[in-house]
């Protein structure tokens, strides 16, 4: 396969892929939920349950990823089975095994998507009953159905949601809680200043990555 003569190691288009990358990670609004359900749950416990967690994910990630890359190169579609025939057994498959895979993980992802709008709309969770979850569970999948008739490409998918909701999960959130608890602690003293100054260099470093990122991925696919 063609792999190209451009090297974009240090370039601006590879902010998308950098995107998608958060987006493959990111589970942070399951992790008090993920937490509470620990088996004897304590903190250090927790870390190497999450450490081995993302390790073993990011194996997999670079196992999958390499080989779609070394066996289409430069024209390796933003799925890669899509690269492949629609006939080819083992495709056909894999495509079965990622549905599966969707209609187990969907719910575990969802869960945490209702408790967020839930957040937003300022709902205590003593007045979430049933009736009230279900109704939003149904707008919510009748909105997120009626996107993906009309969005195909999950490449654009994973690189505008990576920027503009993970890398603020990722980076910007965190460090605005930080500041904002080390200001309070603090009470005008600036100790911590030079910790408070890093995350404020990470918060500029997320929104850069997030907001030009998801812009080259959408500038890409309408010029394409």
């Amino acid at each position: 396969p063609c792999f190209g003569t451009r090297n974009n190691a240090w370039s601006l288009a590879i902010l998308p892929f950098v995107c998608m990358t958060y987006e493959a990670y990111v589970m942070h609004y399951n992790s008090a939920r993920f937490y509470t359900e620990l088996k004897d749950r304590t903190l250090p416990r927790f870390a190497v349950a999450v450490g081995s967690s993302f390790g073993l994910s990011a194996l997999v990630y670079i196992f999958i990823s390499s080989l779609g890359f070394l066996t289409f190169g430069e024209n390796s579609a933003s799925f890669i089975l899509n690269n492949y025939s629609s006939s080819d057994p083992l495709a056909i498959v894999c495509r079965l095994a990622i549905g599966v895979s969707t209609l187990t993980a969907y719910p575990i992802v969802f869960h945490g998507v209702r408790d967020g709008v839930f957040d937003v709309m300022e709902i205590p969770f003593s007045e979430q009953t049933p009736q009230m979850s279900d109704k939003l569970t149904y707008i919510l999948l009748a909105l997120l159905t009626l996107t993906s008739i009309f969005i195909s490409d999950l490449g654009l998918i994973n690189a505008v949601g990576g920027g503009l909701v993970t890398t603020p999960i990722v980076f910007v959130f965190p460090t605005l809680m930080y500041k904002a608890a080390a200001s309070m602690k603090l009470g005008g003293d600036f100790e911590n200043r030079y910790e408070i100054g890093f995350a404020t260099i990470l918060t500029l470093i997320g929104i850069f990555i997030g907001v030009v990122g998801a812009w080259i991925a959408v500038h890409t696919t309408l010029s394409s």
